[in-house]
This record gives structure tokens, sequence and C-alpha cells, in this order.
């Protein structure tokens, strides 16, 4: 054991783990050559080893991303600043898109939230663009001093962190209507807002 603790100290991090999956597959092919199976080529057993140390890192950076974008959550902006998340999206083959905003202040309190509805079908791009035109008119509507337009497509929020957007938006679609809620919480996002206040656990 003291060996590998000092190959490990002195190897980098890449020629350790080969050295440690070449050692692995030596005593495989020791094992199925002693019970009656073919010994393999040396080179067969490096590629095979550089390419099964290659799918575990692969499938290893695959749960690292997975589990860092599933603990995304929206965060308040700074005091004095509103929000605005938007979110756009499509249902192909019916000639709908919708797109949806919400505004919050810096305690995650909605202010004005909106499902809209157009009877098109657009690019999943130009749906989200749509829903940035929509946030900007919406704040400069409201007449805010300063506020923020977040996107889980362009400013980049994993939508894990952008659910009421995406969930107004998706109103929209399914409801093929628009709508809009001043001052009171949309029943349809409810849980979403829930989930992404502060200091919700």
């Amino acid at each position: 054991m003291a060996f590998l603790m000092r190959l490990a100290k002195g190897w980098t991090k890449v020629d350790y783990e080969m050295f440690l999956v070449l050692c692995w597959q030596q005593w495989f092919t020791r094992n199925n050559t002693k019970h009656g199976g073919g010994e393999p080529r040396a080179t067969d057993v490096v590629e095979w080893c550089a390419k099964f140390l290659s799918d575990y890192q692969g499938q290893t950076q695959r749960a690292i991303n997975t589990q860092l974008r599933s603990a995304a959550c929206w965060a308040p902006p700074v005091q004095g600043m509103m929000q605005i998340n938007v979110d756009g999206g499509v249902k192909k083959g019916v000639q709908c898109t919708g797109t949806g905003c919400v505004v919050r202040d810096c305690e995650g309190r909605v202010q004005v939230a909106i499902a809209t509805s157009r009877q098109q079908e657009v690019a999943p791009l130009q749906a989200e663009l749509l829903a940035i035109k929509e946030g900007l008119l919406l704040g400069i509507q409201r007449k805010y001093r300063q506020f923020c337009i977040e996107s889980d497509c362009i400013s980049f929020v994993y939508r894990e962190a952008n659910g009421v957007a995406h969930g107004l938006a998706n109103y929209a679609l399914v409801n093929k209507a628009s709508a809009m809620w001043i001052g009171v919480n949309s029943s349809c996002v409810s849980l979403a807002i829930e989930r992404d206040m502060p200091n919700s656990m």
C-alpha cells in the first residue's frame, strides 16, 4: 500500500489512474489465461484500459455536472434591484409558442407574473428572445428603476434555477392562453415560487 501511495504522490492523476487500470486488467488477464482463456496482445490491453478509463472519466464528469445542475436554484437580486426571469417554449406541430416572465424583489416576493401564448411556431432561440423582449418591456412599463433579466438560454441560468418563468411559459403553451398576475402568486407556479424563496428548506 505504501508503494501505491508513493506513486500517487509522484505521478500525475492521469498517469496514476492509467497505472491502476492497467494493473487491474493484468490481474483479470492472468486469471482469464489461468482458467483457459486466450492471452490478449499487449496493445489490445493498453487500448482497452485507455477506453475504459476515458468512459469512466466521462461518466464521472456527467454525474458531477448533473449534481451541480440539480443543486442550481434561483438567487435573489441585490437590494433595490428587480429581477425578471424569462423563459420561452415551443410546442412543435401545433403552431404555438409560450413565454413566461416573473418579476421578483430582493426578498423573493413575486411582483408580477405573465404567461403569453402566441399562435405561431418559432425556433426555440427565437422563443427565448421573445421572452427576453417581453421581460424588457415589462420592466420599462412597470417603471422599475433598476432591473436585470435572467434566461436559461442567453444569460445562462440552469432551468432548475428558472422554474417559475419556465412554468409560466409552459402554462401559456398548454392552455394556449395569456395571463397576468400582479401582486398575487399564480397557482400554476406556486410550488416553484415557494421552492425559490431564499430561506425555504
